[in-house]
């Protein structure tokens, strides 16, 4: 691992459901950095828990990072997260 960040406000995307902030972020690399994967903290991964909003960017955030190949994932906490990587 070459760093593990939290995201800006100026890292955002332009999901059709409006502006997206993902939270974590690492960067992995010896000879070559490539995005490993992204993490969005909420307070729970229950979708029935969630606000239609955030799950309409979730899923937009999904599909995005699929495409290009960096797993993304919802997690509640900071441990979780560094588990997942």
């Amino acid at each position: 691992m070459k760093f593990y960040c939290k995201l800006p406000s100026l890292v955002q995307g332009s999901p059709p459901v409006g502006p997206y902030n993902p939270d974590w972020a690492v960067v992995t690399g010896d000879s070559e950095e490539k995005l490993y994967l992204v993490r969005e903290t909420k307070s729970t991964t229950n979708k029935a828990e969630r606000r239609e909003e955030e799950n309409d960017k979730i899923e937009c955030a999904e599909k995005h990072f699929e495409t290009i190949d960096v797993d993304y994932r919802v997690c509640t906490n900071l441990k979780e997260a560094l588990e997942a990587a």
